[in-house]
């Protein structure tokens, strides 16, 4: 009992607290003066103290302070009940989009909400939908007020800020910020396995498979799966292709049973899918198994990049026309400049340019751009075909050989001698 009633305590501290910081928030956002507010009501130096968490906080005071705001009492109280963020969140996750639209507009419309509340609402809206003017703009409004946010809120603008690098491929600043948001405390579990997942995300993508294998195993055990079932999948597919470079017929065999159990009708799931899958055939020596299924499927920029780099991989001129002609129609966003010059390079190889001309347009154009978007399938790619393209043009052709030498494998066949 005695632990029940102190939580009930700290509950409506922290109830207080937000509703001090609200009204104190809202008067400045009206530009009211803290006389103008409590005439009538109380002394500007009471005011001032509740504003400041200073002084228990009674109901009819509060209804008279906040009615001198525009606001109704019993409104706010029941709006507030829920942290609108995550309920915001929950309802993506279920997929209710109807409840989430629903929701955004009910916001948008009340007065019981701060207007960098509803900017950060906003921002995650905008983030969702991709659309970057529009966040760009907002960014840069919260950025001038972050001060009035809560610590939670912070750390849900540091993740949008963090999806947001992440969507624009600036690979390399999700990195360094997810790295410090993971270490951040947060008492809201939903948060936490979002910022997770994000994690999880980056660290494959950069090519960290031994700590992502870590994290997966917590995030696998811990996430409610009501919510994260569909990122459960996708890490599966992850985790999978991470062991088909030890058991690829094991992989293969669970992808393939896996993707039996895959709605027809997602096709985000079914293009994480194709990625996956793919990567776990071209490492294999089986990209030719699934080109055509690639280039008739369901699109992405990473699919994109992985038929370039098996451009340069497979002999089969059917295949090779086949890809090229996927390439040509697939429309890049302004954000896509690695994968569509690395699209480039490798259209020009296939057109027989010249090797001086690829090795310095593949460094100056697609290896320097992985010092803001890295991705280790882009990395291990370029590394190798520079030491190719180096040993046909280069005066260090032998120290070259044995570089291709060790990057197919040279160490293993040392060791099984």
């Amino acid at each position: 009992m005695k632990k029940e009633g102190f939580l009930r305590k700290e509950q409506m501290s922290s109830e207080q607290r937000e509703l001090a910081m609200l009204l104190k928030n809202k008067r400045i956002e009206q530009g009211r003066k803290l006389e103008d507010i409590a005439s009538g009501i109380c002394s500007t130096s009471y005011l001032s103290r509740i504003e400041n968490n200073q002084v228990k906080l009674q109901d009819p005071y509060l209804r008279m302070l906040f009615e001198k705001l525009d606001i109704n009492y019993d409104d706010l109280k029941k709006e507030r009940q829920t942290n609108i963020f995550i309920e915001l969140v929950k309802y993506q996750l279920l997929e209710q989009y109807d409840k989430y639209a629903s929701k955004i507009e009910s916001i948008i419309k009340s007065k019981c909400y701060l207007g960098i509340e509803r900017d950060l609402i906003l921002l995650y809206d905008n983030v969702l939908k991709g659309y970057d003017e529009e966040t760009k703009f907002i960014i840069d409004k919260l950025e001038s007020s972050i001060d009035m946010l809560s610590n939670q809120e912070i750390a849900f603008y540091m993740y949008l800020i963090t999806v947001y690098y992440y969507q624009i491929q600036q690979t390399n600043l999700a990195y360094q910020q997810i790295k410090i948001l993971i270490k951040t405390e947060n008492d809201n579990e939903i948060l936490k396995w979002l910022i997770q997942d994000l994690y999880l995300t980056i660290l494959f993508d950069v090519g960290e498979y031994e700590l992502y294998c870590k994290m997966y195993s917590d995030f696998i055990k811990g996430a409610p799966s009501m919510y994260f079932g569909k990122h459960f999948i996708k890490h599966k597919m992850k985790m999978l292709t991470i062991l088909a470079k030890y058991e690829y017929q094991i992989s293969v065999k669970k992808m393939e049973d896996l993707h039996q159990n895959l709605d027809d009708k997602n096709s985000e799931l079914l293009t994480e899918y194709a990625y996956y899958f793919a990567i776990i055939k071209k490492n294999g020596k089986q990209a030719e198994e699934i080109i055509e299924k690639l280039c008739n499927g369901f699109l992405s920029t990473k699919i994109i990049k992985l038929l370039s780099i098996m451009l340069n991989e497979i002999e089969d001129k059917t295949q090779q026309e086949l890809i090229l002609k996927t390439i040509n129609k697939f429309a890049f966003s302004k954000y896509d400049s690695i994968v569509k010059n690395l699209c480039h390079y490798s259209v020009m190889k296939q057109k027989q340019m010249n090797n001086i001309w690829l090795l310095n347009y593949l460094k100056m154009n697609v290896y320097n751009l992985l010092k803001y978007s890295f991705d280790k399938v882009i990395f291990d790619f370029v590394i190798k075909e520079i030491i190719i393209l180096g040993t046909k043009c280069s005066k260090y052709k032998e120290t070259c050989r044995l570089a291709i030498n060790y990057l197919e494998g040279l160490n293993l066949q040392l060791l099984n001698n």
